[in-house]
């Protein structure tokens, strides 16, 4: 059995001090760094130097998105779907002209605004424009099986290579 000296004891809790000293410095600079970098993050964006003005009750909020000057969703064209169709058949037939890199048809359901959300659309899909810029686009069953039955409506848009799709119609 070993026994230990005082000097033993010593040289053990001074380890253990300058361990927790080491541990604290560290948790300390690390404090400070986070302290420092939160008071820099600016708290809300501020883009014209002025607030924005409070909603005022019972009137809709106006929507946020950067689609907020796009066309309302009732002048779109509406669809029923009802999943009743086979799916070799086409159920929905979109054509027009295109003047980008692709052109994207969005679908949504009909109580939906999609110009506070456009990520809920329920198809969402960008296809290559055609040389002569001018497309066809057939929808089957089989496209549109995950849809719940019900009403949307439909919106065929231009899309660059990267970004966003606009000019919707």
């Amino acid at each position: 059995m070993r026994h230990y000296f005082k000097s033993d004891v010593l040289r053990r809790s001074y380890r253990i001090v300058a361990l927790a000293a080491i541990f604290f410095v560290v948790g300390v600079v690390f404090f400070i760094f986070d302290w420092r970098l939160r008071a820099t993050q600016p708290t809300a964006p501020n883009f014209g130097g002025e607030a924005a003005p409070a909603p005022v009750a019972g009137e809709p909020r106006a929507p946020l998105s950067p689609l907020a000057n796009y066309p309302a969703p009732a002048t779109f064209e509406r669809m029923t779907y009802d999943g009743k169709k086979a799916a070799d058949q086409n159920y929905i037939e979109i054509g027009g002209k295109c003047t980008d890199m692709y052109f994207t048809v969005v679908i949504f359901p009909a109580d939906f605004d999609y110009r506070n959300d456009p990520t809920r659309a329920v198809l969402n899909r960008a296809t290559i424009c055609p040389p002569e810029k001018t497309f066809t686009l057939h929808l089957t069953a089989a496209d549109l099986r995950s849809l719940p039955k019900g009403e949307y409506y439909v919106i065929v848009a231009d899309q660059g290579q990267s970004g966003l799709w606009y000019n919707p119609r």
